[in-house]
């Protein structure tokens, strides 16, 4: 007969060897450092190298006014575009007929253009040759926006507060500084002619001119037409380092008569 007792050694001693042999030591990799990484020589920050707009750098708003603002309107007068500003008023305006002296001062606020310093590329510019506007909101020494191309202009910046404390007291109510392109290469050919159409239909009005005799005006009239021409040429050389330009413009304005409206008659009454 078979010993039990062997049998279960045997047990024993096979599962031992099985677990033996199927029992492995573990695998050891060798790991290898990680290559230093190369040193930062720039950084460039996304938009760092945008050109700044001006109320970036500005401690007061500034109010531009772009060669394409100036394009999408069709004016041609530098006094015309910036009469378009709520903060500007033009002291001659070309729609005036009544003293005006043939020069254009800036007046910001209305306060009068001697308190207005005007800058052609961030310099001051020179006063009119008129002799300046007559009156209390006008000075001798008001610079003559006339001088200035339109088709130059690449911006207009208005500054309408705290302009004084920087620029001095010529500044109170602000600055309104011209950037010109200095760069213009090409010719330039601009038109333009405008009158004003007026229908003489108001019978109060009528009826005051009716009784004091006085003529009474068309049914509709055009006047204060105005014919403008301008020719702009430039050219640049030594490879951009130099650029000349010249400008000539030619106005020519229709007088508008008081007699030739219907509300001239209000005067009458």
């Amino acid at each position: 007969m078979t010993n039990p007792s062997r049998n279960v050694r045997n047990a024993v001693r096979f599962a031992l060897a099985a677990c033996a042999t199927s029992a492995t030591s573990p695998f050891v990799y060798a790991q290898t450092a990680p290559a230093p990484a190369p040193p930062v020589e720039e950084v460039v920050v996304t938009g760092s190298r945008l050109l700044q707009a001006p109320n970036d750098i500005s401690i007061s708003p500034i109010t531009s006014v772009t060669a394409e603002d100036i394009q999408q309107t069709g004016l041609i007068r530098v006094e015309d575009v910036l009469q378009n500003l709520p903060s500007i008023a033009a002291e001659s305006p070309s729609g005036n007929s009544i003293s005006t002296i043939g020069i254009n001062t800036v007046s910001l606020r209305d306060l009068g253009s001697q308190r207005t310093l005007v800058l052609v590329n961030s310099r001051r510019m020179n006063p009119g040759g008129a002799g300046g506007v007559s009156g209390p909101g006008g000075n001798a020494n008001s610079a003559d926006i006339n001088q200035i191309p339109a088709q130059l202009i690449e911006r207009a910046d208005v500054l309408t507060g705290g302009a004084s404390a920087v620029y001095g007291a010529d500044a109170v109510a602000g600055v309104v500084n011209f950037v010109l392109n200095t760069h213009y290469e090409g010719v330039k050919l601009d038109m333009d002619y405008s009158f004003n159409s007026h229908k003489n239909d108001n019978a109060t009005y009528l009826g005051y001119l009716a009784a004091s005799h006085n003529p009474t005006p068309q049914s509709t009239v055009n006047s204060g037409a105005n014919r403008t021409m301008s020719l702009l040429v430039g050219a640049n050389f030594a490879e951009g380092k130099g650029n000349a330009t010249g400008y000539a413009t030619y106005l020519n304005s229709s007088p508008a008569v008081g007699y030739q409206f219907d509300h001239a008659g209000e005067l009458l009454r």
